[in-house]
């Protein structure tokens, strides 16, 4: 069984340890969000947490949850969240929370933002965050970004400026990491796995509930200035059940911004990563694993499951934590 530890803090200052209703929590984490991350728990409903204050531990006028789980070899932190206003039902006072880029969504643009010609990726993304979240960038190359205008949507505008680098954000403690974008081109030996048999973690491993069409092709422009022409490039899947032109057919995507670079090799390039991240999602497969089962998002992964005839290798797309059980969705990548 997974354990959960959880601590409310307010302005920085610690309020108290929350007593959570056994087995009534889950963490959720997922890729492809705006606002990664998510928890549930319950809370007897008794007089010390009954939220009638601004101040109380569980109340949503700023409250963070720090929330930390042992699956079986120590404690770890899982993540930290934003509270929403709390609700009774009964005996228990049941508490929702979101992952700290909830903070960016909340305070949106009360003005235009107009980039000028000097500014960098880098720094645009520290100055939207700015007084919100700390930003540290890692692993990646700054340079220099198209002018651009926002209105009105923040988070809207810092996933902009982060997908067209291309690059991915990740929360660690109450810190935005900028780092470098999963390659599923070349994503690299498995560090995990989900494998089944007498010594395996893997339950079950089921196709995943989804009903779209994936695009098995991608169109990356630019969006030109005055008399400007845009630079548009298309990437195309070139092998597999999903090939360009094969038995599963043309179904381009598009992609266009006035952030991408103009620079064809690099347009070129986020053409492919959207391609293969579409078709590998389109490839997505459900897991339910043991709960001491250790795993982190865009993790690549062993495949094995006897019973569904399943192998191969995946990528850790999202991942819900329960008492008894880890599950999430994983995409084939091979």
């Amino acid at each position: 069984m997974a354990s959960i530890q959880l601590s409310s803090y307010l302005g920085g200052k610690k309020l108290a340890a929350i007593p959570v209703v056994s087995g009534s929590w889950k963490v959720t984490v997922e890729s492809d969000v705006t606002v990664p991350g998510a928890i549930e728990f319950s809370v007897p409903a008794v007089d010390d947490w009954v939220p009638v204050g601004a101040d109380h531990p569980l109340q949503g006028m700023g409250q963070r949850v720090w929330a930390r789980v042992d699956q079986g070899s120590g404690w770890r932190t899982w993540g930290w969240y934003r509270l929403a206003k709390p609700s009774r039902d009964g005996s228990v006072i049941n508490c929702t929370g979101q992952g700290l880029l909830r903070e960016v969504e909340r305070y949106r643009l009360t003005t235009s933002w107009q980039t000028v010609d000097t500014d960098t990726r880098a720094g645009v993304v520290k100055a939207l965050l700015a007084g919100i979240l700390p930003v540290v960038v890692s692993g990646i190359a700054d340079e220099v970004l198209p002018v651009t205008t926002w209105e009105e949507d923040r988070l809207a505008a810092f996933w902009e400026v982060v997908e067209s680098w291309p690059a991915r954000a990740e929360i660690r403690e109450q810190s935005v990491w900028i780092l470098p974008a999963w390659s599923d081109t070349a994503p690299g030996a498995p560090t995990g796995a989900l494998v089944d048999g007498e010594d395996g973690n893997l339950i079950d491993l089921v196709p995943g509930e989804d009903d779209t069409d994936p695009f098995n092709g991608y169109v990356v422009s630019t969006v030109p200035e005055g008399d400007e022409a845009a630079v548009v490039r298309l990437w195309t899947m070139p092998d597999g059940p999903m090939k360009w032109g094969g038995p599963y057919g043309h179904n381009p995507g598009f992609y266009s911004s006035p952030l991408n670079p103009t620079d064809p090799v690099k347009l070129l390039a986020i053409a492919e990563r959207l391609t293969r991240r579409a078709v590998s999602t389109g490839q997505t497969l459900k897991f339910t694993a043991r709960p001491d089962t250790q795993l982190s998002l865009g993790q690549v992964v062993t495949l094995r499951s006897s019973r569904r005839g399943v192998s191969g290798t995946g990528r850790v797309l999202s991942l819900e934590l329960t008492r008894s059980a880890l599950t999430g969705r994983v995409a084939v990548l091979s």
